[in-house]
């Protein structure tokens, strides 16, 4: 068996929607961002405010190459994991890439809710807020689309219909 990645912005739904995915595939769910957090004792918060972007996208990178060698597991990325191209390569050949897309309204809604993403921390306003989901967005969106199946989020859908849906298309293409 295989590996499934599930990748999108921040407050896509990327976790909860990876464990109800790994449950109807019977399957092991890991969620790299919390693998981190085990892994060093510290917050991402922490990591970021103590070493920065550059040393956390280090540790994510060493989670991920790891992660690799597992099968049978939904893996959730961190939203910013694709950023590097050695990330993007591992993902793509490795596995069934999932982007959970998300409209920027939906998503600052739910990290308007949050305050333990380092890169959003800072807004200071809503329209701040906005403005930096827009930038992360485009930063990101090309790994993004290198996904073999994207899945539009509708916020009136449960993290267990996304899921479902998800397994449908997956066995339509033959992927699981």
């Amino acid at each position: 068996m295989g590996l499934i990645f599930l990748t999108g912005m921040p407050g896509a739904g990327k976790s909860a929607v990876g464990e109800q995915l790994a449950g109807l595939l019977d399957w092991t769910f890991l969620d790299l961002d919390a693998e981190i957090v085990v892994r060093v004792g510290e917050t991402i918060p922490e990591i970021f405010s103590r070493n920065g972007e550059p040393h956390f996208r280090d540790l994510e990178a060493a989670a991920l190459k790891d992660a690799l060698t597992t099968s049978g597991t939904v893996i959730a990325l961190g939203a910013g994991a694709l950023e590097r191209d050695e990330s993007l390569a591992q993902v793509t050949t490795n596995g069934t890439l999932i982007y959970l897309r998300a409209e920027i309204a939906l998503l600052l809604e739910r990290n308007l809710k949050v305050k333990s993403r380092p890169l959003l921390s800072a807004a200071r306003s809503e329209s701040d807020m906005r403005n930096q989901l827009e930038q992360l967005l485009r930063r990101r969106e090309h790994g993004y689309l290198s996904a073999s199946v994207i899945v539009d989020v509708d916020p009136s859908q449960t993290p267990a219909m996304i899921a479902s849906h998800i397994l449908a298309r997956l066995r339509r293409s033959e992927r699981v």
